[in-house]
């Protein structure tokens, strides 16, 4: 089973979670979650847990992602592949 992963965020608290597309890929996104409903679902002590960030931000990074920077919660997603070694074949067009 995979890993339930929460964070907050400032003062909210959010699951994240991946949405499934008609192309048959995921995207992930954060759903708002209740710290009530946390409480009721893990525990008291699961709360202490969570991974807090200050805010958002988004900064873009193919080569060296990463997800948190300076205490925020980095919410650009990173292609799924990366470069690779040859040629590139072109065309121009008329």
């Amino acid at each position: 089973m995979k890993k339930i992963s929460y964070i907050r965020v400032g003062t909210c608290y959010y699951k994240i979670v991946q949405l499934p597309t008609i192309s048959g890929n995921f995207n992930e996104i954060l759903v708002p979650w209740n710290i009530e409903t946390l409480r009721n679902d893990h525990g008291k002590a699961f709360i202490g847990t969570i991974k807090r960030y200050d805010g958002f931000t988004c900064i873009p990074g193919h080569k060296n992602f990463q997800q948190e920077c300076h205490g925020f919660y980095n919410t650009y997603s990173p292609l799924p592949y990366g470069p690779k070694e040859g040629t590139i074949d072109f065309f121009f067009g008329l």
